[in-house]
């Protein structure tokens, strides 16, 4: 049995090989282009002898009727050369009629995937048999930093390397991450709030509430860990008995903080109200979109979407509003583009500048900031549109009231006056303090934006799985947590993806067309064949 697969694999394998418009990418991206047109041409040659020999061997040319004797002896090779040829004409013309306009609107756009789709055949790696992510939106930092937090290996890095490139893959043989920083809504709003002077915090720096005694405390502890495995998760042995940072790795990146926070926050133009720049990001978005479902056709053409919200836009309502409907009007441009409903995902980038957050992520070991820092919803729930606002406005909710002041209150440590480092402590517990102040003064804001871009239609056809808070700097050891989480999340859910019914209504038009057109294909053969009968009998 297994010399007959063998054999199988092997016929297989070499008909792919001289029609390879029969066969999956995947499986012709091995061996170089020159290297598959000579194998190529050597199967067809192998071919054509073969089919000479069973020519004669069936002494065909005493039942044929040709008017050259040459045509008797070849006649079989012939014929299959005849269909050999007819086949990569059908197949030209295909590609002729489905071909995209040459003279494209965005030739960077055109050059950028063109790189990529490159680049992935370089690696091996099939764009059709991966699942493909597309990430919308840049933290403030980089997004390289965003994908190396993730801690995954890829085997195609940052393609195209550019900077100014409007969008980058990364990919490995689990996923493929498609960003477009320049092309998207999203992206373009999260380079002007990195253009900002005050990017990160905006406003003067909060002043800390007064500490609270540890027993009034410890009923929420109770309820945050018994209620969500995200709040009791960093909390498992020897989560806070690792040693606090020196003074001198905290101090500066801190002070440097601080003095942004002091600075006055420089007023913007709005960009959702630029009509003219939302219809050019817009456009941009589209033409990507379109670019893909060519690229994946006949699947899906993406298996998630990761919005990465700036924490600065949630630095005033208005922002806040204006983040919202920017991600509404980005995900409306991939829906109507893609025709797919899929995963979606939500993450609160930069925490990072948030004074106070170095030090509480240094309270976190390695493991624990593997995890996410949120809430989990389930893509599908059991409620209405306003259920959904509700449900939305509960999570953000229990992240600000119930999980952070958890994880704040059992990463404080008491004073010991005996001990040399009283005051260090006291720093640290301030600092942590300002993180609990800084998260639950942008509850309302963030609530308001996630609202705005997600609960504005149906919950099953916005598969909105969760909102995330993660820290997404440069410095991998001091501003870097809570992704790997994320990005496990997309990948568990990539086969959770239906076509919308826009999509399947227009797949019902083609198949009727296409019913028609093979009806009246074999009409016409049935007419010709009958003529061809009836002359042959005159």
């Amino acid at each position: 049995m297994f010399l007959l697969n063998s054999i199988w694999r092997g016929i297989k394998g070499l008909a792919k090989l001289a029609f390879p418009f029969f066969a999956k990418a995947r499986e012709l991206r091995h061996p170089g282009q020159r290297l598959r047109w000579v194998l190529r041409l050597l199967v067809l040659a192998a071919t054509l002898v073969l089919l000479g020999f069973i020519n004669d061997w069936a002494d065909l040319e005493r039942v044929l009727r040709a008017p050259l004797p040459i045509l008797r002896r070849i006649w079989l090779p012939l014929l299959f050369l005849i269909i050999y040829m007819m086949s990569w004409l059908i197949w030209w013309l295909w590609e002729l009629l489905t071909a995209e306009k040459e003279s494209s609107e965005f030739p960077d756009i055109d050059e950028a995937w063109d790189a990529a789709l490159r680049a992935l055949e370089q690696a091996s790696i099939d764009l059709t048999q991966s699942p493909l992510f597309l990430i919308l939106g840049s933290p403030i930092g980089t997004e390289e930093a965003l994908l190396n937090a993730a801690k995954l290996s890829f085997e195609v890095g940052r393609t195209p390397r550019g900077a100014n490139a409007p969008l980058h893959v990364y990919a490995n043989r689990d996923g493929i991450y498609l960003t477009c920083p320049g092309a998207s809504l999203l992206g373009r709003q999260s380079a002007l709030l990195s253009e900002s002077p005050l990017a990160g915090g905006g406003g003067p720096a909060a002043r800390p509430a007064p500490a609270r005694s540890m027993a009034v405390d410890l009923p929420a502890l109770a309820v945050a860990t018994a209620t969500q495995g995200t709040a009791s998760s960093p909390f498992e042995p020897g989560v806070l008995g690792r040693g606090p940072e020196s003074s001198d790795e905290r101090e500066k990146p801190q002070t440097e903080v601080r003095e942004l926070s002091s600075q006055p926050r420089r007023r913007r133009a709005s960009l959702i109200k630029d009509q003219v720049e939302v219809d050019l990001q817009t456009g941009r978005l589209q033409h990507l979109c379109r670019l893909i479902v060519r690229s994946r056709r006949p699947y899906c053409p993406i298996n998630g979407i990761l919005f990465l919200v700036p924490f600065a836009a949630t630095e005033s309502a208005d922002e806040a509003d204006e983040i919202g409907a920017i991600c509404q009007h980005d995900r409306a441009a991939v829906r109507d583009s893609l025709q797919v409903h899929c995963p979606v995902f939500a993450v609160i980038c930069d925490l990072e500048q948030v004074p106070g957050f170095r030090t509480f992520i240094g309270r976190f070991p390695e493991e624990q900031r593997e995890k996410v820092l949120g809430l989990d919803l389930p893509l599908v729930p059991v409620v209405d549109e306003s259920g959904f606002a509700r449900m939305i406005n509960e999570s953000v909710r229990w992240i600000a009231q119930v999980l952070i002041p958890t994880l704040v209150y059992r990463l404080w440590r008491l004073e010991e006056p005996d001990r040399k480092n009283a005051s260090e402590v006291l720093h640290e517990n301030i600092e942590l303090n300002q993180v609990l102040t800084r998260l639950q003064e942008r509850q309302d804001r963030v609530f308001r934006s996630l609202t705005r871009a997600f609960a504005s239609e149906a919950p099953d056809s916005t598969l909105f799985g969760g909102c995330y808070l993660a820290a997404t700097g440069r410095d991998a050891a001091h501003e870097q947590a809570f992704v790997v989480g994320i990005f496990r999340r997309l990948l568990e859910n990539q086969n959770y993806v239906s076509w919308t019914a826009e999509a399947q209504a227009e797949d019902a038009d083609y198949r009727r067309w296409a019913m028609l057109g093979w009806s009246s294909i074999a009409v016409f053969l049935v007419m010709v064949a009958s003529l061809g009968y009836f002359f042959w009998l005159r």
